[in-house]
């Protein structure tokens, strides 16, 4: 490739190297140097702050990488190979982005990578892994140092739990705090209940650590955490070297030299109730059939499946999550009540021949508008300016080639021409997506209407574990209040399927003929 043409620049730091000589500025400077001793425009400038090069998920890298498989660049420049990625699978995948690209590699401190030869490959394969290397060396070098300074009982750093501030490394009991810790111990071991102390405590207007509000899972963290006695936990989830994904692991637990604010006494007590109350739970047994369908139509939350056993016998339920809360008042309702109703309801439609015609003619409407209102000329008249715009660009790039970079005018005209490519083929893109979208949403509707049409038959043909997809794939939402049930069907508002800036004309016609969800009284909820 020859060295002059459009150039991405990309520079990264993480945090440890926000010190080093190769800063942000520096890694700036020296790039935008090499770019202009080797007569290359520069067509983009990427920063990635405080970003670690353990995997290609950054940002700004990801925007690069898009202008590299647009064709927008003929070189990107890096201070280092280590700058875009330490991990060997992840050079392979820049390796294929880069050559669909074609686009050069270009460290500016290492000799430039040749990934057409075996031999180049090969190169880049062991820098790269070097690179890998002194990462992986890294991380264990500080994991030894944390584990040394948790053998000390010292505090490891990062947010201190609620009732301890730190300073200097160690934990100090926060007074206001402290008391409130107390508190949860002691009101948890008088009613049992953890959404009960959120409630009093979302009542009394104490804000958690982060200043939001407290909700059971919260307190049950508070409750089971041994910093409280004395003790310091650490290593509960483990990262895998190769995929970065988290799993538990076995925590090590070690006496700390921080101020106890509970005794080991109320400490075991509480524990012995928490494990009581987590007693393997049927809920696994009971499956859910309206899972992610039932939503609060008082707060708006999602309500979800929950269960407990009185006197050996399984009592399932959909409950808000804001009553989880404390931030709802909304009853909870039998499962096998509610899940009867809606299986009901949806039965009863599939012989209502007058309903079914009515929503398959307008499914027909709401296509003929979809057809009709299509941005064809807009797509057209975009492609016909975005091979304008590459024409210009490539004769005005050998221009600039032949005569050198120095006419300000000719780089102001090139630099235009490419942001107005840029936006161009974004708003392509735009009317592209939305076409794909609608359509899709279309043949989900049809879909919805023929397993409808069908229904009693399907359900009793599906499996147990295959209904619940099968009603979300029918179901949009069903919204229960304190007394009334609504059900929401896919087919039950199809406008929506057409966006408003295409579908404003049509829009009042087609909702003449919408059918307002069935809404149905139960008995009195279950409190």
């Amino acid at each position: 490739m020859s060295e002059k043409g459009r150039a991405a620049i990309y520079c990264r730091v993480s945090d440890r190297k926000q010190v080093d000589r190769y800063s942000l500025d520096v890694q700036d400077t020296m790039l935008r140097d090499y770019a202009t001793q080797h007569e290359m425009i520069i067509a983009d400038v990427f920063i990635e702050k405080g970003k670690s090069a353990k995997s290609l998920d950054r940002p700004e890298l990801q925007r690069c990488l898009t202008g590299v498989t647009h064709g927008r660049y003929d070189a990107l420049l890096c201070l280092e190979s280590d700058r875009l990625t330490r991990s060997v699978p992840d050079m392979y995948r820049l390796m294929e982005i880069l050559h669909a690209g074609r686009c050069q590699l270009i460290p500016i401190l290492e000799p430039t990578p040749d990934f057409t030869t075996s031999d180049g490959i090969f190169t880049s394969t062991i820098r790269t892994a070097i690179n890998e290397r002194e990462r992986r060396h890294t991380r264990e070098r500080v994991l030894r140092g944390m584990t040394a300074r948790l053998q000390q009982g010292r505090w490891n750093g990062g947010t201190p739990p609620y009732g301890y501030t730190s300073d200097t490394g160690a934990l100090i009991p926060d007074p206001d705090e402290a008391d409130t810790l107390r508190w949860i111990f002691a009101e948890y071991l008088q009613c049992h209940s953890l959404r009960h102390v959120a409630t009093l405590l979302n009542a009394k207007g104490i804000p958690t650590k982060r200043g939001s509000r407290w909700h059971a899972t919260i307190i049950r963290q508070i409750l089971m955490n041994p910093v409280y006695v004395g003790k310091l936990t650490w290593g509960k989830r483990h990262r895998d070297p190769l995929t970065h994904e988290l799993t538990p692991g076995e925590p090590m637990i070690v006496n700390g030299i921080h101020e106890a604010l509970i005794s080991q006494q109320r400490f075991d007590r509480v524990q012995a109730i928490l494990q009581e109350k987590a007693r393997p739970s049927p809920r696994a047994t009971r499956l859910y059939v309206l899972s992610g369908l039932v939503w609060c139509g008082l707060c708006g939350s999602r309500c979800h499946g929950t269960s407990k056993v009185k006197r050996g016998r399984l009592y399932a339920y959909y409950r808000c999550r804001g009553v989880a809360m404390g931030a709802c008042s909304c009853p909870t309702w039998r499962a096998d009540e509610l899940e009867q109703q809606v299986i009901d309801h949806l039965t009863a439609l599939s012989d209502n021949m007058t309903f079914l015609e009515d929503r398959a003619a307008l499914l027909q409407r709401v296509k003929a508008e979809l057809e009709a209102h299509q941005p064809t000329q807009a797509l057209r008249g975009l492609d016909t300016q975005i091979a304008d715009h590459r024409q210009k660009l490539g004769i005005l790039l050998e221009a600039m080639l032949n005569k050198g970079f120095d006419d300000p005018i000719a780089r102001a005209k090139y630099d235009t021409l490419q942001r107005e490519l840029v936006a161009l083929e974004a708003e392509y893109d735009r009317h592209q997506r939305r076409i794909d979208t609608q359509w899709t949403a279309y043949e989900t509707l049809e879909s919805s209407l023929a397993r409808l049409q069908h229904f009693g038959d399907l359900w009793a043909q599906l499996e147990d574990t295959e209904r619940p997809e099968f009603l979300r794939n029918m179901v949009d939402r069903v919204v229960v209040t304190a007394t009334t049930t609504d059900v929401y069907l896919l087919v039950e508002h199809p406008e929506q399927v057409v966006s408003i800036e295409y579908y404003t004309a049509s829009r009042s016609v087609l909702s003449t003929h919408l059918l307002r969800p069935v809404s149905f009284s139960r008995g009195d909820p279950i409190t």
